[in-house]
């Protein structure tokens, strides 16, 4: 039986401390969970397929998640970097995130059943590789706008921006960037 890991991490940027608040043993899989609170915290992964749920984040923190496949949950303001791995990061309703995939075919949800209050930043998307995701919203990708706005394209649905997307010509997205679910 694979064995699942629990792990709450606080960092004290005062005092430079790592704390280990709470960790607990289980049998779902073999998969780290790590979850983040507060803010000015600094998170770091491991070579394990990490879910780090930051959903409850108050900004301000640095999140590596380091190699593997590894799944984030966003919360408000921070910095998430997925690093070696097919990585994918959900959107929560916080917004402005700033996103590193790193090297494999990541997947961005920019949307999922709900909008983030103000757009999240992609800066290292790969066109012909990443995947930017939209579920729950029940919308194809002609209900969306790609504008260019200087060297990045601004994602919007409406009058609701969803994401930008750093150092990509609008031209160069296509649906196939795309997962609508």
């Amino acid at each position: 039986m694979l064995q699942l890991r629990l792990i709450f991490v606080f960092f004290d940027f005062y005092s430079k401390d790592l704390r280990l608040i709470r960790s607990q043993m289980g049998s779902i899989e073999e998969d780290n969970i790590i979850e983040v609170r507060g803010s000015g915290s600094s998170v770091f992964g491991d070579a394990e397929d990490n879910t780090i749920n930051a959903y409850l984040s108050e900004g301000n923190n640095r999140i590596e998640a380091g190699t593997g496949d590894d799944l984030l949950i966003l919360g408000r303001g921070d910095r998430l970097v997925g690093g070696d791995g097919n990585d994918s990061f959900f959107a929560g309703i916080g917004g402005d995130n700033e996103i590193d995939g790193g090297a494999g075919a990541d997947r961005f949800w920019i949307a999922t059943a709900q909008t983030s209050e103000t757009a999240n930043t992609i800066n290292d998307f790969e066109v012909g590789i990443d995947v930017i995701g939209i579920a729950g919203l029940g919308i194809t990708f002609d209900r969306l706008s790609l504008t260019q706005v200087e060297s990045d394209t601004a994602i919007a649905l409406g009058a609701q921006e969803l994401a930008t997307v750093s150092g990509i010509n609008s031209n160069s997205l296509s649906e196939n960037d795309f997962a609508f679910v």
